[in-house]
């Protein structure tokens, strides 16, 4: 944290324990007078994220006890709540603008964590002001992700993107899809399902199609294929086999989740984000024994990583409010929240490992996440990776053509969930 840790804040303040508990300094004898009231919105899809919210609270205010930071209640943005849902600020893209802009509007928010892919539409609107805080150490695709022109309007925070994950370390050899199914059709279980993973989605299908093209084709920009009305014919016939690796007695598993079936063996590898192996290893799965790789989808491997980042409302002009936003954009990537967050160190202490993945060089290379089996990994794949687009993504989704021929690739009824 920023003045919890001593980072250019002076004095000696409080800083967390081995276990991610914090030994606090005695509070200041004058208390303040007045906070300000900093309404942030964080990204929604984060495992146990009821502690995490309440952690990033208090942690961030007891280090800034200026500055009353209320976080956004996630469930307005979780769908199955019905009496609670709002809106997805990561990716409901008119709503985030109106969030950003309208302080009459009961949800409003100074700060939105979103998905980059939705930036450029945020810019459009002149829904975001530029945004940047001094320079922690953010990988070089993150810093990317958070640009429209020549101008930056993000600080990263996670990233995130295609994983195969398995118990057979073979998988590590294969440098093409066609390698790597081979590996789970030869010397995976007898009985088993070879890969299984949602693909579908309104999202996930657009992603999944442009991760899948850069690999066809790498020398190709993932932009260009935002723009496709028809599937380039070697992506299709890529998916097409994955759809068949998928599928075992009939059923396909392409468009399911997979964790529980993962972690009782009955698939050789889970196809998805990494944060999949925090719900996979809490129902048995040892990550110890898990090789994971970044998914191969054609004849290269072309890393595609998706990147969230804080963006500032327009309304958040004043020297208190972008001071405050910054203080906070500061505490939150600093790279000992990080560990406490990736290893769910703010909550129960018999949490699995949230396997999400930070923007920052720094935060992997923290001792306990570096000794991590999983993020030891995944630490060797992110300095190399790309950004997703920050622009032109929304249309494609809006226009819903990739879903059906994508999910039709895959042998899935088309739009299924």
């Amino acid at each position: 944290m920023l003045c919890a840790f001593n980072l250019a804040c002076g004095g000696s303040q409080a800083s967390p324990d081995a276990s991610g508990t914090a030994e606090h300094a005695a509070p200041p004898t004058t208390p303040a007078t007045s906070r300000f009231q900093l309404k942030v919105s964080l990204f929604p899809w984060v495992p146990g994220d009821t502690s995490y919210v309440k952690w990033t609270e208090e942690e961030f205010e007891r280090s800034h006890p200026t500055i009353d930071l209320v976080v956004r209640d996630l469930a307005k943005s979780h769908d199955w709540k019905p009496d609670e849902y709002v809106g997805d600020l990561s990716y409901e893209w008119e709503k985030t603008g109106q969030a950003l802009t309208d302080t009459s509007s009961p949800d409003f928010q100074h700060v939105v964590e979103v998905d980059t892919m939705i930036l450029g539409e945020l810019v459009k609107r002149n829904a975001v002001l530029p945004f940047t805080i001094p320079e922690p150490g953010f990988l070089g695709f993150t810093r990317q992700a958070v640009r429209v022109g020549d101008t930056t309007y993000g600080v990263p925070h996670w990233t995130c993107g295609h994983f195969f994950m398995s118990n057979l370390p073979q998988i590590k050899t294969a440098s093409s899809l066609d390698q790597l199914l081979r590996i789970l059709a030869t010397a995976g279980r007898a009985g088993s399902v070879d890969v299984a993973g949602d693909m579908d989605g309104s999202w996930e299908s657009v992603m999944l199609y442009l991760d899948a093209y850069v690999d066809a084709h790498p020398t190709a920009s993932a932009s260009e294929a935002a723009t496709h009305s028809r599937l380039d014919k070697d992506v299709e016939a890529n998916l097409a086999k994955l759809g068949r690796a998928c599928t075992h007695e009939g059923k396909n598993h392409c468009g399911r989740n997979a964790e529980e079936a993962f972690a009782a063996g009955r698939v050789d590898a889970l196809f998805g984000y990494s944060e999949r192996l925090h719900d996979a290893a809490r129902m048995g799965t040892d990550p110890g024994k898990v090789t994971i790789v970044p998914a191969m989808l054609g004849q290269a491997n072309r890393l595609l990583l998706f990147t969230d980042a804080l963006v500032l409302s327009p309304q958040c002009s004043s020297a208190e409010c972008r001071d405050a936003a910054a203080k906070f954009a500061a505490f939150y990537t600093d790279a000992r929240v990080y560990e406490a967050v990736l290893l769910s160190r703010d909550g129960d202490r018999d949490a699995k490992p949230r396997y999400l993945l930070p923007a920052t060089q720094a935060a992997f290379e923290r001792p306990d996440v570096q000794a991590d089996p999983i993020y030891n990994q995944l630490m060797g794949y992110v300095g190399g990776a790309e950004a997703y687009p920050n622009e032109g993504v929304p249309a494609a989704k809006h226009r819903g053509v990739l879903r059906g021929l994508v999910a039709n690739a895959l042998g899935l009824k088309s739009g299924a969930h």
